[in-house]
């Protein structure tokens, strides 16, 4: 017969390890939202900055105002990847969590597209 204090202790030592391992698949989402809006988000300032320059040549708005434009709007992406670590802690909040690991990239990616339509 098999001893069911062995049973309950063996159960007890196994919640543990399913809690570690849904704790780092819970940070993997945060952590490629982060590198993608970080990627993005270089790259999108690079192109800001290259299309401000070339519309205040041509009498466009000035380039220092859309790049700070840009560098403001930046607090987007920024809380939305804050709000997303900080839900990879929480383990019954996981789809908000990949709706705010979602949204930061796009939010990069939705920021250059108006600040270089207002570049003219």
């Amino acid at each position: 017969m098999s001893n069911p204090q062995a049973t309950t202790s063996a159960s007890a030592n196994a919640a543990p390890a399913r809690s570690g391992a849904r704790t780092a698949l819970s940070l993997a989402g945060p952590l490629v939202s982060t590198v993608v809006t970080v990627a993005m988000a270089f790259f999108a300032h690079l192109i800001v900055v290259l299309g401000a320059s070339a519309a205040e040549d041509h009498g466009g708005a000035s380039a220092s105002v859309l790049i700070g434009l840009f560098q403001f709007g930046l607090l987007v992406p920024l809380c939305l990847l804050a709000t997303a670590w900080a839900l990879a802690f929480k383990p019954q909040s996981g789809d908000r969590r990949i709706v705010y690991c979602f949204c930061a990239p796009v939010s990069v990616l939705v920021l250059s597209v108006v600040t270089l339509a207002f570049s003219g």
